[in-house]
Parts: C-alpha cells; structure tokens; sequence
C-alpha cells in the first residue's frame, strides 16, 4: 500500500522528521518527492498566555493517526505506521534579553524522550548570542547510533561596529568539537564582513581535523558570500 513510487528516489525529503510544526497539515511530509496519502487524524491541544510587558509564553501538543502504512515513511520521519509519536514544542520569550525554544518527541509507547532540540537566544549589552542543545535517541536515527550535541555562537562588541566572534559545536557522544571558531567582524546597517579561524575535530573516511580560516561577507537586504559553518543559529 501507499501512494510513493518506489522507483522515485528520495532525496530532498530523506533527511525530513514530522513535527508539531506540522500537525496539522494535509501533507505532514515535508519533502517534494514523499507524499503522506490515506486518510489522516491529527489532535493536538495548544495555548498561549501574554503579558503587558511583552513576555508570552505558547505550547503545542499532539500526535497524528493514518489508516494505513506507507512503506516509504520510516521510523526516522516519525510517519511510519499508522501513529506518529507525540510531539510538543514550548516558545518562551522575554523580549531582547531572553528567548527559548524547544521541540520534543515522545515515544508513542512508553512516552520516552526519542528527541529534544532546545535552543536559547539572548541579547544583553554588548553581547548577543544564541545556544542549541539536541539529543537523539538511536530508535530514530538512520545510522541506528544516537546523536548528542551542543552549540553556541555569538559575538561582544568591542567597539562602535566592530566585534569579537566566537562559535563551538560539540559533539558530546564522541566528545570532541566539530566546529570552534573565533575572530573579528565589522558591520554596519547594510552588510557585515567577517574573518576567523576555525578548527574541526570531525572525521569521515579518509578526512581528519583540520583549520581554516573563513572570510564572510553578507549583505542583509540580499544574502551571504563565502562559508558560514554556524548558519543555522542567528544571532541578529
């Protein structure tokens, strides 16, 4: 059964897990080349609490049904069979000088932690930053190995424009950084240049740690020039 050719390759959908940012979609997959067809159920319970001095608070709980199983979906996209696992996600925001966001994924069985993806924004003085913490449970990787990590970047403001930078993402399980990075930036209302150095302790096959320096240029109002190996945390 299922609606997937599987003569179809996956590829920009391969890597996709269902969350509580879709729970209510019509399609739960993300990807352009799966297509989650049958019948679907999705319930979920959501409330959001504001303050009058801008703090809010939001939550988001749920889990989907299907009617039947689609060979195409593994246990990784958390589409597999005919029930999801719950997911939830809670947003806290204390306007500039704090905010958090944190997604979970429960397993449908026993409620066990399969997932955790934490992230802290923050922006206080002369520093802004932001932190990411993620956890894995093996059940749910494609390597069948569990994943575990941490990562922060940020940068101080040295003076008017121009700053000091510093990033590091680690690798608990193997327990060593598979990015540190430090240097300086300059930046103004249209565009920030940057140079670092960065070291890599991650290994594949034949490749083992090495250095390099990076030189980034961004324009804001169009997009990045060069390598940003910290791109997914924001710190603007």
């Amino acid at each position: 059964p299922g609606v997937n050719d599987p003569d179809i390759p996956q590829e920009d959908g391969v890597l996709y897990e269902f969350s509580e940012a879709s729970l209510f979609e019509s399609n739960a997959h993300g990807g352009f080349d799966i297509y989650e067809g049958g019948s679907k159920l999705s319930a979920g319970i959501s409330a959001t609490a504001l303050w009058q001095n801008g703090v809010s608070l939001s939550g988001l709980a749920g889990r989907r049904w299907r009617n039947e199983s689609d060979p195409a979906l593994e246990r990784t996209s958390n589409l597999d069979g005919t029930s999801s696992d719950w997911v939830a996600g809670l947003s806290a925001n204390f306007g500039a000088p704090l905010s958090l966001n944190t997604s979970v994924r429960l397993d449908d069985e026993d409620l066990a932690l399969n997932r955790i993806d934490a992230r802290l924004a923050s922006r206080w003085w002369r520093i802004r930053g932001s932190a990411r913490y993620y956890r894995l449970n093996e059940s749910i990787t494609d390597t069948g190995i569990g994943e575990e990590g941490i990562s922060m970047v940020g940068d101080f403001k040295l003076a008017d424009q121009y700053y000091f930078v510093y990033g590091r993402q680690r690798d608990i399980v193997d327990g060593r950084d598979l990015n540190h990075k430090f240097g300086l930036a300059y930046e103004d209302d249209c565009s920030r240049f940057e140079i670092a150095f960065t070291r890599s302790e991650a290994v594949d096959r034949t490749l083992g740690p090495d250095d390099t320096f990076l030189f980034t240029f961004s324009l804001k109002t169009i997009g990045q020039f060069g390598i940003d190996q910290f791109g997914s945390e924001d710190t603007n």
